[in-house]
């Protein structure tokens, strides 16, 4: 006795593949199968830079020395013309 595995069709590249080939969704599956649904994230491989390093080295070398000399965070944001708040952020999560 042989058994049917369960299938169903890729509304993207229209094959009919096993069940297994689809994420799952709740209790559902996906319209798309696997290697369809992570196509466009395999073309997107840039490394966006965030946070702190957004700034080139010597901008956060002066940033660092004079938030050290004592300047208070208003005036180190005003002289290097970033944010008050993105500052205070970066200094709070220690970045600085």
């Amino acid at each position: 006795m042989s058994y049917l595995l369960p299938t169903k069709l890729c509304l993207k590249c229209n094959k009919t593949l096993e069940i297994e080939q689809f994420y799952k969704a709740g209790k559902y599956r996906q319209k798309h199968c696997k290697p369809c649904y992570n196509e466009p994230r395999k073309k997107d491989n840039k490394i966006y830079k965030i946070g702190i390093n957004t700034f080139s080295l010597e901008e956060r070398k002066a940033i660092t020395n004079d938030i050290q000399s004592g300047m208070k965070l208003k005036e180190v944001a005003k002289k290097n013309n970033i944010s008050y708040q993105r500052l205070c952020r970066f200094k709070r999560r220690k970045l600085l």
